[in-house]
């Protein structure tokens, strides 16, 4: 695919957001994917989704919509759309997200998913185990699910790589400094080794 193309494709479209957008693309192969460049697709951006907290309401072609033929489809809260200083920062990393889905084909709760995850965390100098999630039974016999105590908690897992600002692609590319998750966004989930011969949690 000819990458000059890609981009002033996205630029007639969406304009300069939809540029930054289709480099953020390429990047994300070349620093993260360099085996699967030519798998770039196309990028669809709505500039206004009436819900939701973050701009990653997003999708990859056959996880989230059967509608969805090909490509990654962006969409943006009305509070980040206009002149957010964070929200090319978002985009880079909503479009690595994605990215993780279409090449494992595999849902947030996939040991896949948090191999791969744990894997970019790595390249951009992040310090956190992530370990995927799995179903447990409590002492009072209920089942729950989660991730094990001191690794990323699910919520944040679900909405990777949150709750990092700064673009991903930027840390991989520039080395970044090393820096740690924050406590809070681990699991507290504290796992014993059996109780009455299934797993229990405390």
């Amino acid at each position: 695919m000819d990458l000059k193309k890609y981009v002033e494709a996205h630029q007639i479209v969406y304009g300069d957001l939809g540029a930054f957008a289709a480099e953020q693309s390429i990047r994300a192969l070349r620093l993260i994917y360099p085996e699967r460049q030519n798998e770039l697709v196309p990028l669809r951006l709505n500039p206004v989704a009436s819900y939701g907290k973050h701009s990653a309401l997003s999708g990859a072609e056959g996880y989230t919509s059967k509608i969805l033929s090909s490509g990654l489809t962006l969409s943006f809260h009305e509070k980040l759309w206009a002149h957010n200083a964070d929200l090319k920062s978002e985009i880079a990393n909503t479009i690595v997200h994605e990215y993780i889905h279409r090449m494992t084909g595999k849902t947030h709760d996939s040991k896949e998913w948090a191999n791969e995850c744990q894997r970019i965390f790595d390249l951009a100098n992040i310090e956190v185990k992530v370990t995927p999630w799995k179903k447990l039974t409590l002492l009072n016999g209920e089942r729950k699910g989660g991730c094990e105590a001191g690794s990323l908690d699910y919520g944040f897992l679900t909405i990777f790589p949150a709750p990092i600002k700064e673009s991903l692609l930027d840390r991989i590319e520039n080395n970044a400094p090393r820096i740690k998750m924050p406590k809070s966004t681990l699991s507290t989930l504290v796992a014993t080794t059996k109780q009455r011969g299934r797993p229990t949690i405390k």
